[in-house]
């Protein structure tokens, strides 16, 4: 299952209908597509399972929006503790928008080592990406976020990147991790390695 975050709203995509959903539609056309994007931009609270050809649902919802595609690190250290920045007042993972020719690989480490300061990054594994919407100069922008886990061995001294408004970097263990003020697409991606974590 796929989900699209704005702010609190979540749009589920799925092959198949699932359980604990008030609002859910199968196969939705275009038109019922164009009600439901509404909805999700426009409403307080909102949460909708939209089940069939996944491929499709997202094809349609993808052409609302400015798409941007980004990568980004779960850093791990030796002590198992998570490499987290503070951006804007809310802890995030490092991540950024991908350059022109980069590979994702290369644009999640590329991140890391200038939001954070540290350089040596191995990537173990890649993760499930995540999507979330955002306006911005008058366009709503839909960002896909390509996540590794990384392995960090060294022990430089971390240094937030200022100008992307980074004012704090640090280590901090998964259980502390998962309680402070962040986003939920990064909690999304907490979640994925909470058993090799705890």
């Amino acid at each position: 299952m796929k989900t699209i975050f704005y702010q609190q709203n979540q749009l589920k995509i799925s092959n198949k209908f699932h359980e604990g959903y008030d609002t859910v539609f199968n196969d939705p056309s275009k038109e019922t597509l164009n009600k439901v994007v509404d909805l999700f931009l426009n409403t307080s609270s909102y949460t909708a399972l939209l089940y069939g050809n996944k491929r499709e649902i997202l094809t349609h919802i993808k052409s609302y929006f400015k798409l941007v595609n980004a990568a980004g690190g779960l850093v791990i250290n030796p002590n198992k503790e998570i490499l987290l920045i503070k951006r804007l007042g809310k802890w995030d993972l490092p991540k950024g928008k991908l350059e022109k020719g980069e590979s994702k690989q290369e644009g999640a480490i590329r991140e890391v080592e200038e939001e954070c300061g540290i350089s040596n990054l191995h990537i173990l594994k890649s993760l499930k990406k995540t999507y979330h919407v955002y306006y911005l100069n008058e366009n709503w922008v839909l960002k896909t976020c390509y996540w590794y886990w990384m392995a960090y061995q060294g022990n430089e001294i971390l240094k937030p990147q200022l100008e992307e408004d980074i004012t704090e970097v640090k280590w901090e263990n998964f259980k502390n991790a998962i309680e402070l003020d962040t986003y939920p697409t990064i909690k999304d991606v907490l979640h994925q390695l909470q058993p090799l974590l705890v």
